[in-house]
């Protein structure tokens, strides 16, 4: 997961009024520190506090304004935190029933940690572009048969993500079909690609009938959000 994506989860975790989500997106003696916690906040005491902001505002929302990663371990979110002040601040302090519209910025520094790895790397250098990839194997030692290439152009940036989820569902599905042996899919920029390798054809042929597969055929044809696509096997 990139420092954007773990970001993304953390502020999706405190608009979601979520406090346990929002201490899971930190690693262990990870810390929270902002002007009125009066020093750096750990494990279930960043949860509390979250859940006393939300007690003093129950439509508390972060609205995000800008964004930018300085390197592959940190990202700075800069946002608008509205809400309106209908629950006690502090013990003994009524609500002010009064609107906020506060600016900041939230600077996230993430590690490597149980085998997540941040890799820095260029968008591009000349000619050649940068992305990510991802192997996953069924532990079957069979020599492949059979082997199949599938190659996509997403609409936009969104569009990617959109065909990211249903690679996923689609790799879960294939790592339980029988015959399957082990696939590798990426993305750079805009362009993925999918490689999966079979005991034999007829196993292939078989796991593209899988419910992850047609699921992801059936919104290829109606979605309209592939620019151009290529497979063979």
């Amino acid at each position: 997961m990139t420092a954007s994506e773990i970001a993304q989860t953390y502020f999706d975790a405190w608009n979601d009024h979520d406090a346990s989500a929002v201490v899971g997106t930190f690693a262990e003696g990870g810390t929270y520190t902002d002007p009125v916690t009066g020093g750096p906040l750990r494990g279930d005491a960043i949860g509390a506090y979250a859940d006393g902001l939300f007690g003093a505002f129950p439509d508390l929302r972060f609205e995000i304004v800008g964004e930018g990663s300085g390197n592959g371990e940190r990202h700075v979110g800069e946002w608008i935190m509205r809400g309106r002040n209908t629950g006690p601040l502090m013990p003994g302090m009524p609500p002010t029933e009064g609107e906020i519209a506060l600016p900041g910025i939230d600077v996230i520094v993430t590690v490597e940690q149980l085998g997540l790895q941040v890799i820095v790397q260029p968008h591009a250098i000349g000619p050649v572009t940068f992305g990510n990839s991802v192997r996953a194997a069924t532990g079957n030692k069979n020599p492949p048969g059979a082997v199949s290439l599938t190659w996509i152009k997403a609409v936009s940036d969104e569009d990617v993500a959109r065909i990211r989820a249903h690679s996923q569902a689609t790799i879960r599905d294939l790592l339980g079909q029988p015959g399957m042996i082990g696939v590798t899919t990426g993305f750079i920029g805009r362009h993925g690609f999918t490689v999966t390798a079979w005991e034999n054809e007829d196993a292939l042929v078989a796991g593209a009938a899988g419910e992850g597969h047609r699921a992801a055929m059936k919104d290829f044809f109606s979605g309209g959000y592939v620019a151009s696509a290529f497979t063979s096997r």
